[in-house]
């Protein structure tokens, strides 16, 4: 028995001809039910695999969406994964991922790999490095759809999916300012990059001033060691804040063990309240504050938008999607009975 069969071979073998065959193969309506599953039966006899090259030259696309991301080993990332794979499974797409550990350079070189290997358009949620939006613009005139979910550049023209982060920082600000904290310190990232960091400092301001308090930024990296840095530089200062809402959860964290180091108790002395809803947040001791996400709605969400684009362009409406966090309450920023 012959090896590799394709649709010619099995038509010559069913003495039919090769159109019948492929349309039967794609469960065509027109295709009398006698006939397919002859032709069905005896492809999956002799171990008939369609060659997706030469399915993607005819058709015009392979059905592989690229997807660029800063990082795979964080729980977010992870969740906007699943969301965008379930969805392009249930549409018979698949994903190629890759990340760019947040070099604008990598970032760049993951893009045009995903570009040679011909899929049909691209997720991305950008690196810190990014600089402004040309290159993406660039990237989508050329032909290769690019949509942003996550991370994006200010105003940048192109479609894309996030959380209303200037919500969920307002109302984690605000709500710390309700248990009767008033020297409250926003550990905040770079600004580059619109979604991630500009809205939720935006939140933490406006909270700020509609109740009369002073504004208290320090920025950089969020990371582990960047929130025990600051947090030792805030309990060395004369007049010592009494809480931070971190744009990361992980300097909060990091701003937390500085503070049980020095015996401070925190929800009581000191609040805390991070951002993102990584899973450690709910076993640290104490319990700490923060603001999920939805990674998995915005994956499912940005991935829906770009295969209706591909399904028809001329007729999508380019724009944002925002998403409604939800702010989750825990003991590191609870200093007064919440009534429910």
């Amino acid at each position: 028995m012959k090896v590799n069969y394709t649709i010619h071979d099995i038509a010559k073998e069913l003495r039919i001809a090769p159109s019948t065959v492929s349309r039967a193969l794609k469960d065509h309506p027109r295709i009398s039910e006698k006939t397919r599953k002859e032709i069905q039966q005896f492809a999956k006899k002799v171990n008939y695999k369609q060659n997706a090259l030469a399915s993607a030259l005819r058709s015009g696309k392979s059905g592989f969406i690229g997807v660029c991301l800063p990082s795979i080993n964080r729980n977010f990332f992870a969740n906007l994964t699943k969301g965008i794979e379930e969805v392009a499974n249930k549409r018979g797409n698949s994903i190629i991922i890759t990340q760019s550990n947040e070099s604008f350079e990598l970032e760049k070189k993951n893009i045009d790999t995903l570009i040679r290997a011909g899929v049909d358009g691209i997720l991305i949620s950008v690196s810190k490095g990014a600089p402004d939006n040309s290159f993406y613009k660039e990237i989508f005139s050329q032909g290769t759809p690019i949509f942003f979910l996550d991370r994006t550049i200010n105003d940048s023209g192109i479609n894309q999916t996030g959380i209303d982060d200037f919500s969920g920082a307002y109302l984690a600000t605000q709500h710390l300012i309700s248990q009767g904290y008033k020297k409250i310190v926003h550990f905040a990232g770079t600004n580059n990059v619109a979604i991630l960091y500009k809205e939720r400092l935006r939140g933490y301001t406006q909270a700020m001033g509609e109740a009369g308090l002073k504004e208290d930024v320090i920025f950089s990296n969020l990371q582990l060691q960047d929130g025990k840095d600051h947090m030792i530089e805030l309990l060395n200062r004369p007049e010592r804040p009494d809480a931070v809402f971190s744009a990361s959860d992980y300097a909060a964290l990091g701003a937390m063990s500085v503070l049980k180091e020095n015996g401070i108790k925190i929800g009581k002395e000191f609040g805390l309240f991070g951002f993102a809803n990584e899973p450690f947040t709910e076993f640290v001791d104490p319990p700490l504050s923060t603001v999920d996400q939805k990674a998995k709605n915005i994956g499912e969400h940005a991935m829906s938008s770009l295969l209706t684009y591909l399904d028809s362009p001329n007729d999508y409406i380019f724009g944002k999607t925002i998403l409604t966090p939800e702010i989750i309450i825990r003991s590191s920023s609870i200093r007064k009975k919440i009534l429910l």
